[in-house]
């Protein structure tokens, strides 16, 4: 009786462990970028970013829409800027108008399900990788017509999405990629892999989480034009893209001609892990066109994950823009 007991318990043993091993090890995401690049012209390009403004859903608050500052003519640059996870285009209104009175075309997309009246719509929930390269290939359509070059600036989801058009389109210079989420902060005894989070949220059942969950409130968790919760199917998409983007960088499959990658990275960052941001890093410097910078933003500033959102209680614009637009031209 006990050697059958001892022999189930090594069995189950086992299974568990050989369970575990798959779950962490076995990639089972499958994404594929289309490098199909257009080059419209600065017609073409208006046209189909007025198209996707006009056609932005009845449920988009007006201050969330697309948007785009132009100068009436396609610019030697085109700044692109991708707004964060849960956040919209209003979050980047104040350093695309900077960027604009420097002589730069602006174009701000609205990440897809985003930006909505309700901040309570669950309809955010449905997002997955196939929005997520649509959202990209869109624009970086539109700005080929925008730009000579296209340059981007953006923050954690928003990041990990130009990390990828700078490393898939051609025509990307420079790439400012703020706090990107490659790997979220998790309070897990163990070290853990892209491959565990995504082979985890796949078995898990979608559900939605608050920002903060001291302040379970819409109204008051943060901006009022951003999303309080997440979704865990949402977060699973851009885990997927950016577990894609290592595998490619670690192949070379895609090798490119890149400029400039600026890393900046908060130590009060409660999000995301900025030890595999590093490991991103180190990965581009394989390529010897590329100039690979990093940036640790002085942690006397107290700056959490969301610092490029002017609404933010601990925001700090009047030092991060600035350092944003030097990373941007120099």
């Amino acid at each position: 009786m006990l050697n059958n007991l001892i022999k189930w318990l090594i069995s189950l043993t086992l299974l568990i462990v050989i369970l575990f091993a798959i779950v962490y090890y076995y990639p089972s995401f499958d994404v594929k970028f289309n490098k199909n690049e257009s080059h419209l012209s600065f017609r073409s390009a208006k046209e189909n970013a007025n198209n996707l403004i006009s056609n932005e859903p009845a449920e988009v608050n007006q201050e969330c829409s697309s948007f785009v500052l132009d100068h009436g003519n396609k610019t030697e640059i085109v700044v692109v800027l991708f707004h964060g996870y849960t956040n919209c285009p209003k979050q980047f209104e104040i350093l695309a108008n900077q960027l604009y009175a420097k002589g730069f075309n602006v174009f701000v997309p609205r990440m897809p399900y985003h930006g909505y009246s309700d901040v309570a719509t669950d309809d955010f929930g449905k997002l997955r990788k196939e929005d997520l390269l649509k959202y990209i290939h869109e624009s970086m359509e539109i700005a080929s017509g925008l730009g000579e070059s296209v340059r981007t600036i953006a923050i954690s989801g928003g990041a990990t999405l130009a990390a990828c058009a700078a490393y898939y389109y051609d025509n990307v210079d420079v790439a400012v990629l703020s706090s990107p989420f490659f790997l979220p902060k998790l309070s897990l005894p163990f070290d853990y892999s892209q491959n565990f989070v995504i082979n985890t949220l796949k078995i898990m059942p979608p559900e939605f989480k608050w920002w903060n969950d001291s302040i379970q409130d819409n109204a008051t968790s943060g901006p009022l034009h951003a999303y309080p919760r997440i979704h865990t199917k949402g977060i699973l998409a851009f885990i997927e893209i950016a577990a894609q983007l290592r595998k490619d960088l670690e192949s070379g499959q895609f090798p490119q001609q890149k400029s400039r990658i600026v890393f900046i990275k908060s130590m009060g960052d409660q999000s995301v892990r900025n030890d595999v941001i590093d490991e991103y890093a180190e990965l581009w410097r394989g390529y010897e066109n590329t100039e690979v910078l990093e940036y640790t933003l002085d942690p006397e500033l107290g700056l959490k994950h969301d610092y490029l959102e002017p609404l933010q209680s601990f925001a700090r614009i009047d030092v991060v823009y600035p350092l944003l637009i030097d990373f941007l031209q120099n």
